[in-house]
């Protein structure tokens, strides 16, 4: 892509790589990535232009290259299937008209912080720092299904929706491996999230959450590995629930201090027990257990823990 088929605005951000200079498009302090489809040519940049800097952008002698651009109403798909990106990426306040697809690219760094995206096509994708999808709203599944996160992944704030009659889970993170903390403090969904086969080398963070998908799962994630915590307080739910043959650290718990909790239930190597949650739905535990749930108007907490010889699914009821 030659310099002089550029906007004004694509070519800031094009003289700006070599250095990993940031430009920053925003106006009025607190604006939201949702007003974007209205933003002018003065802030528009079409995503074959990033293309071009991630796979063959200008370099400069003792400067590390990065994108690094806020604000922008990004136009067309930002496609960087299978490819190698070595420098940082970071889009964070932006509007993307469509569907990014990094499905099997190998990243440095992803940053989307504060962005509206209509969904997320990232399946398979490598990432050797962190993947920073914060405060971000998704208004169609994000595919991150056998990702591989080197750093710690970052939902906190994040809203995933998607469109009615959607049948496919709009938080896809099955098989993902992740090297440190996989942190969803109030994240809102609105559909299955799935994170059956995932492992989480640090804790997985909950807290503050609201997952809701009334005629379904709202969280599947048998097989689920967690090298440390597993947090959820204050975590509301409205669906079921699917944990079947976790493996948590014993005394992993997400209580709230002061909270007269009885121990948590332990099922081989798991002992989870949440405060001040509220889970409205089935619950599905390790296979070989059954642990019944009581609905409290404030919290819900694991009760007991039997033994049975095959896997079942309790239904809260209040006491």
């Amino acid at each position: 892509m030659e310099i002089n088929d550029l906007t004004p605005a694509e070519r800031a951000v094009w003289e700006a790589f070599p250095k990993g200079a940031a430009v920053d498009f925003r106006g009025a302090q607190g604006e939201s990535a949702a007003e974007g489809a209205d933003w002018g040519p003065q802030r528009t940049v079409r995503a074959t232009v990033l293309r071009a800097l991630l796979l063959d952008g200008p370099t400069e002698s003792g400067e590390v290259a990065a994108l690094k651009v806020a604000g922008a109403r990004i136009t067309g798909v930002l496609d960087l299937r299978y490819a190698t990106v070595d420098s940082i990426v970071r889009l964070s306040h932006c509007h993307f008209e469509d569907v990014p697809d990094l499905s099997g690219a190998e990243l440095k760094y992803l940053n989307l912080t504060g962005s509206q995206l209509p969904g997320l096509a990232s399946a398979r994708v490598r990432v050797d720092g962190g993947l920073r999808l914060m405060g971000c709203r998704f208004g169609g599944p994000v595919r991150l299904g056998g990702a591989q996160v080197a750093g710690a992944l970052y939902l906190e704030g994040t809203e995933v929706t998607a469109p009615e009659g959607t049948e496919d889970p709009v938080l896809q993170l099955h098989q993902v491996t992740v090297g440190e903390d996989l942190c969803a403090t109030r994240l809102r969904t609105r559909g299955e999230i799935r994170l059956n086969g995932a492992r989480i080398s640090g804790s997985l963070r909950l807290e503050n959450a609201e997952l809701r998908h009334p005629e379904g799962f709202v969280l599947s994630a048998e097989a689920l590995a967690v090298g440390a915590n597993v947090l959820g307080r204050r975590l509301s739910t409205r669906g079921r629930i699917d944990l079947r043959a976790p493996a948590f650290p014993v005394d992993s718990t997400c209580c709230t201090a002061g909270c007269p909790i009885p121990a948590a239930p332990r099922c081989g190597r798991a002992a989870v027990s949440s405060a001040r949650c509220g889970c409205a739905g089935a619950l599905r535990w390790k296979a070989g257990s059954t642990c019944a749930a009581r609905r409290w108007s404030t919290s819900t907490w694991i009760r007991r823990c039997s033994r049975t010889r095959s896997a079942s699914s309790t239904s809260p009821t209040r006491p």
